[in-house]
């Protein structure tokens, strides 16, 4: 999540949102632990009755200075050697943009205007439930280019810790 312009849903519908500091630091703080999804949830549910979805947790959430934004590490279970797999060789391509990441959350906003555009302004995070892989991401979060997915002749063995940004 990245301080700034971002898109969400309203009742199914595409809204602006802007993210402010303070929220973006809340999110970085709520990634440590955060639970990794393959996908969202179906439907208006928070997944919490889908463990099949979840492939990971995120680690050391923090925010980067330098760009404003939340940042944390993807730490795949060990069982996932198809999506490490699949990562390490979207990376390899140079196409981890491919791969999108969202968060399901549950945010307060605030109807305002922000450099003359109305919008929905973030106030506080409410739940993080999960940052899910999607193809594409309403809000622009991603994997950074610089992720690290470390090669191996055995791929069922536990690969290095994948590097991530949960920007939006």
């Amino acid at each position: 999540l990245k301080t700034g312009w971002g898109l969400g849903t309203v009742g199914g519908n595409a809204l602006p949102h802007y993210y402010t500091a303070e929220v973006v630091a809340e999110v970085a703080e709520a990634a440590n632990d955060a639970k990794f999804g393959r996908r969202h949830p179906a439907g208006q549910d928070f997944g919490e009755n889908d463990p099949d979805r979840i492939a990971g947790w995120f680690s050391h959430g923090r925010v980067e200075a330098t760009v404003s934004e939340a940042r944390a590490n993807l730490n795949l279970l060990k069982s996932e050697t198809d999506l490490r797999s699949k990562f390490a060789a979207a990376r390899e391509a140079g196409k981890l943009g491919m791969f999108g990441l969202s968060i399901l959350a549950t945010m307060g906003f605030e109807a305002g205007v922000v450099e003359g555009k109305k919008c929905l302004v973030a106030k506080k995070l409410g739940k993080l439930f999960s940052i899910d892989q999607v193809s594409e991401a309403g809000a622009g979060g991603r994997f950074l280019q610089e992720m690290r997915v470390a090669a191996s002749a055995d791929v069922s063995r536990e690969i290095a810790t994948a590097q991530l940004a949960a920007v939006k």
